[in-house]
C-alpha cells in the first residue's frame, strides 16, 4: 500500500477565500497560491452527470434555485456560479468532474474528492467517479483520495475500485467512527476541529492501526499551527496561504470564510 504524504494544508474547495468555491478559477488559484492538494465536493445531476458542488441546493452559490439532483446538467450550464462572490467572477460555471480532473491533472495537483449523495444515488455516483477517473486521471499521478461521511458510499468505491484510497468524514470522533474507518480500510479520518480533542488524536494514532488525521475547516494560523504541532497530519483551509509568511496576497479578493466541509 502506497504511503500518502499529506501536506500541512489542503485547499478547501479550492482557494475559496479568494474565488467562488468549487469553481475552476478557485482550483487554478489554489495552485497559483502554492497549494499542492485541493479538496472538492461531488454531486450528481438529474441526468447523472457528476459535478463539483457542495450544497444540495443551488441558492447559496448560484443565481438558480432548486436541488442539484433534480436539475439537468444543461440547465446548470446556464447558471452564474460566480457573481454571488464578486462581480469579477460573473459567468463562472459549475464544473463537471471531468473538467475538474483535467485541470487538476494539468496542474499536477493532488485531490481529495468528497462524495455527497443520498443513499439512492450512492452507487451511481461511485460508478461515475471511477469512470471519469479512468478517462481523465493520468496513471502517472497519485490516485485521488476519496472521502465521504457515508460509509456505504466508501464501501461501494472499495468494491468497484479497491486501489483508490479512502477517508471517512465524521462530525466528531467516536470509537465507533474509528472502527468503521478501519473496517473500510480508510487511510485517513477527517473531522471537525471544533469538536476534536488531544485524547481523540491519541486514539486515532494508536500504534496498532494508526489513521492519518485531517481537521476541517481552519482559517486561523495559530490554531492550525497548534494542531499540526500536536500531530495532526493536515488541515483543510479556505486560505492556501494560511501557513505562508508573509500573509496572503490578493487582498482585494478576500471574502467571508466558509467553515462547513
Amino acid at each position: 500500500m502506497t504511503t500518502i504524504h499529506f501536506p500541512p494544508l489542503i485547499a478547501h474547495r479550492g482557494a475559496s477565500r479568494y474565488a467562488p468555491e468549487n469553481t475552476l478559477t478557485a482550483l487554478r488559484l489554489a495552485h497559483d497560491l502554492g497549494a499542492t492538494w485541493v479538496e472538492c465536493d461531488l454531486r450528481l445531476t438529474r441526468d447523472q452527470q457528476a459535478v463539483v458542488f457542495h450544497d444540495a441546493t443551488l441558492q447559496r452559490c448560484t443565481d438558480g434555485h432548486g436541488r442539484i439532483r433534480t436539475t439537468t446538467y444543461a440547465a446548470l450550464t446556464q447558471l452564474d456560479a460566480g457573481s454571488w462572490f464578486g462581480s469579477q467572477f460573473h459567468g463562472e460555471t459549475i464544473p463537471t468532474l471531468a473538467r475538474w480532473l483535467q485541470l487538476a491533472a494539468q496542474l499536477k495537483l493532488h485531490l481529495n474528492l468528497e462524495l455527497k449523495s443520498n443513499p439512492q444515488q450512492a452507487h451511481r455516483l461511485a460508478e461515475e467517479l471511477i469512470h471519469q477517473l479512468n478517462l481523465h486521471w493520468p496513471k502517472t499521478l497519485a490516485s485521488p483520495l476519496i472521502s465521504s461521511s457515508r460509509p456505504n458510499s466508501l464501501a461501494i468505491v472499495k468494491q468497484l475500485a479497491p486501489h483508490l484510497p479512502l477517508a471517512l468524514i465524521a462530525a466528531r470522533y467516536t470509537p465507533r467512527a474509528q472502527h468503521i474507518a478501519l473496517a473500510l480500510g480508510c487511510r485517513s479520518f477527517h473531522t471537525d476541529q471544533q469538536t476534536f480533542t488531544l485524547t481523540a488524536l491519541e486514539q486515532l494514532k494508536t500504534k496498532k492501526q494508526p489513521l492519518a488525521v485531517l481537521l476541517y475547516t481552519i482559517n486561523n494560523r495559530s490554531l492550525a499551527e497548534k494542531w499540526l504541532a500536536a500531530g495532526v497530519d493536515s488541515i483543510f483551509s479556505d486560505d492556501p496561504q494560511l501557513l505562508i509568511t508573509p500573509g496572503p496576497t490578493h487582498e482585494s479578493w478576500k471574502r467571508p470564510l466558509f467553515p462547513q466541509i
